[in-house]
């Protein structure tokens, strides 16, 4: 999916768009880091960097890797 270009994720950069793409599939962590071939560490900054790119905190009612995929899903379509 390509995020329209006005949207928030249109400024992820295109490894954050890949790993939010896996997080939208329902992949865990680990499963993202076997399929790029990343570790897990490296996985975990990406998600941090994606948050912090959305303005996501956990201070919410909502888990911020729920509503970065979210985005991603509203933002795609």
């Amino acid at each position: 999916m390509k995020p329209r270009k006005s949207s928030a994720i249109a400024g992820l950069t295109p490894r954050q768009q890949e790993v939010l793409n896996m997080m939208a599939q329902g992949y865990n962590n680990a499963a993202i880091a076997d399929k790029l071939v990343l570790g897990t560490k490296s996985v975990e900054n990406y998600i941090n960097a994606i948050y912090q790119e959305l303005n996501l905190n956990h201070n919410g009612p909502m888990h911020p890797r729920v509503q970065a995929v979210l985005s991603y899903i509203r933002d795609c379509n």
